[in-house]
């Protein structure tokens, strides 16, 4: 991409004739009016919505019983404490699938549940399976699944004929029937009565437990406040839309981490020299951690650490070093795509699908890379026949529903408009139809072209270093609540360091800049005099920034 595709927002006509409100709320607030006017774009347009997106309040949480089959939900988990019932959680893999299993685990504990908790390693395949079923121990009458469940059918099925109640909470769309199971809670249903339908499986676990203390009228907000931590963390990274509900949780979780003096955070500061939580720090330190247990290694054992809370450093280090050789893996990965991608012309494709030898867990982070470098939808699938795809950030493009259209290919698949996953015969007739099917649904689809916006040009040297602090205020950030963009034009770097093979450090006048995933520009970079480059603030204590793109002068 050129900085030809940086667009400058533009101020709408209804916007300016308020620029005088623009500048009162800014002073008013104490925040400088470029930001102010970031959040006109936002639709955040008077007082109070500005004071309700600057200081959100839990008392502005939705009920938890607008959720279909709350209500049925917790009677059968407050019978089953009641009558000291076996409960299973069993969730998913991933950091929001940990994170949920996690939270919902220990708040059933605290309200004295006989709990155990399981998730499945990536070999065995998402979700509750038949096999899970079939070899689960004696006893158990009771499973909630978390960030899964909603395509659990045969599982669902075997625990019927087993006289086992299953409560499926989850947030992943619904693409086909409903499940057969005792309480299904899922903010995605066709039939859905709760106001904000974009919780994270983590977010769904939180309002189960929020409605289990409501209704034994407890205080949920005072006794839970490790959990809202884990409801954070799944949120950012699992990229829901941080609006609405999910900002409330996120907002509010990042306060607890940097306030509270408990397990979690304090392990945080400890092993990551994390000094300020924030949205930043969660998506690129802390929710990768989570993710690469899932990814290459035994989530479980993360699971087991987190439900403890007495686990000692060396057994952490353990953690922290499989996502250094996760990260060591995806490189390698990702080189090797990049390779086949130009030997077999991928990247003139609509959609770029990627068949080779790869890890099963790496293969989302795969994809997540390439459709980032060639700006469209990717989809990697593994000699296996594991398959992992990412929209790019296209706007108007499905990668679900592109996939959904060759399910007559697929074993089996699921996902989101933004990501999802599938299983695929892996000989050269099935991945052959499956590409070429891939490229017709593309065309069915209307893809527009990305374009990156900023507020305005500024000189990465001439930032003001006020604009640090008045930017953390607008925190947390994320999809749909993405951090401002600035330009800086034909500025000539003090220095470029490579950083590993994929990763590059930018000197501007005394203040470093990091360009993560974009060590390919290394030789260009070094050829060019000036560039122009698109970027936005990293970390606010240290005052650097985070290179979103980079457009060279020809």
């Amino acid at each position: 991409m050129t900085y030809s595709s940086w667009k400058k927002i533009m101020v709408p006509t209804h916007i300016k004739e308020k620029k005088e409100l623009i500048l009162a709320l800014a002073k008013e607030h104490t925040i400088h009016p470029l930001l102010m006017y970031q959040l006109f774009l936002a639709g955040i347009q008077s007082e109070q919505g500005v004071y309700h997106f600057l200081h959100p309040s839990s008392s502005n949480h939705h009920s938890p019983f607008l959720l279909n089959d709350m209500k049925e939900a917790v009677i059968r988990v407050i019978q089953a404490i009641h009558r000291k019932e076996q409960i299973m959680i069993f969730g998913d893999y991933d950091c929001d699938g940990i994170t949920s299993t996690t939270l919902l685990t220990k708040g059933i504990q605290m309200l004295g549940g006989n709990v155990t908790a399981r998730l499945p390693r990536r070999e065995e395949g998402y979700g509750l399976s038949a096999k899970v079923m079939n070899d689960l121990p004696e006893g158990i009458s009771l499973i909630l699944t978390v960030d899964n469940g909603t395509s659990a059918h045969e599982a669902i099925q075997i625990a019927n004929e087993k006289g086992i109640d299953v409560i499926v909470t989850d947030h992943h769309e619904v693409l086909g029937v409903r499940p057969n199971c005792y309480a299904f809670i899922n903010p995605k249903r066709s039939d859905n009565t709760y106001p904000f339908p974009y919780l994270a499986g983590a977010g769904v676990a939180l309002k189960v437990i929020q409605a289990l203390f409501e209704t034994l009228k407890l205080s949920f907000m005072e006794q839970c406040k490790e959990l809202v931590m884990y409801a954070c963390i799944g949120t950012i990274a699992d990229l829901m839309p941080l609006t609405d509900e999910n900002r409330l949780i996120t907002w509010l979780g990042i306060r607890y981490l940097n306030e509270e003096s408990s397990f979690l955070p304090t392990l945080f500061r400890k092993l990551l020299k994390i000094k300020q939580f924030d949205s930043t720090t969660i998506a690129f330190s802390v929710g990768p951690i989570f993710n690469a247990m899932g990814r290459i290694s035994d989530p479980n054992i993360l699971l087991d650490l987190l439900l403890r809370n007495y686990a000692s450093l060396d057994e952490w280090v353990k953690v922290i070093e499989t996502n250094t050789l996760r990260k060591n893996m995806t490189a390698q990965h990702v080189n090797e795509a990049n390779r086949l991608i130009h030997d077999n012309c991928w990247s003139e494709d609509a959609v770029i699908v990627i068949h080779g030898e790869f890890h099963a867990g790496i293969i989302g982070l795969i994809a997540s890379r390439v459709a980032e470098r060639h700006k469209k939808p990717c989809i990697v699938i593994n000699h296996h026949g594991v398959g992992s795809a990412r929209s790019g950030n296209v706007p108007g493009f499905s990668i679900i529903q592109a996939i959904q259209s060759c399910r007559f290919l697929l074993k089996k698949f699921g996902g989101h408009t933004a990501a999802a996953g599938f299983s695929i015969t892996p000989d050269e007739l099935h991945i052959s139809c499956f590409r070429h099917g891939i490229q017709q649904a593309a065309k069915r689809q209307t893809m527009k072209p990305i374009h990156h916006h900023y507020l305005v040009n500024c000189q990465i040297d001439a930032f003001p270093d006020t604009l640090f602090s008045d930017m953390a205020r607008l925190e947390p950030f994320g999809m749909k609540n993405p951090k401002p963009a600035f330009q800086s034009c034909l500025q000539r770097p003090n220095f470029i360091k490579q950083l590993g093979e994929e990763h590059l450090l930018l000197g501007f006048g005394g203040k470093n800049a990091f360009a993560f995933s974009k060590g390919n520009l290394f030789p260009s970079l070094m050829k060019k005099p000036e560039i122009n480059v698109l970027y936005t603030t990293n970390c606010y204590q240290k005052g650097d920034f985070l290179i979103k793109d980079i457009g060279f002068c020809f």
